[in-house]
């Protein structure tokens, strides 16, 4: 009985195992944000400076979902391109999707 128990976690494991997250990644590299999708489907990014981002109101992206990088490619973002940064600004929040449960976002130091 606990041997089956066992392999039923395993086999549960290993099925939860292919429903990981996108590999997506973000990281600053100043002077500029780096994003680099290297899963299969192309997602939606926003990058806006975070005393800026924790005063508006956003809307949904999968409302009308127009992906701005495709899979297995990089953005490089200027750090001016990102919204609302002045040269005073400490850190950047980004978020990401791809509308089909994989997403996440984050706030990085610039």
């Amino acid at each position: 009985m606990k041997s089956l128990f066992i392999t039923s976690m395993i086999l549960v494991m290993a099925g939860c195992s292919s429903t990981l997250k996108e590999n997506v990644s973000i990281s600053t590299l100043p002077p500029n944000l780096e994003i680099v999708n290297d899963s299969n489907r192309p997602i939606f990014y926003i990058a806006i400076e975070e005393n800026v981002a924790a005063r508006i109101n956003l809307a949904n992206p999968c409302d009308d979902y127009n992906p701005n990088l495709e899979a297995k490619s990089k953005a490089t973002v200027p750090y001016e391109d990102i919204y609302g940064f002045e040269s005073d600004s400490k850190n950047v929040w980004v978020m990401w999707t791809d509308c089909k449960g994989n997403s996440e976002y984050n706030t990085l130091t610039l």
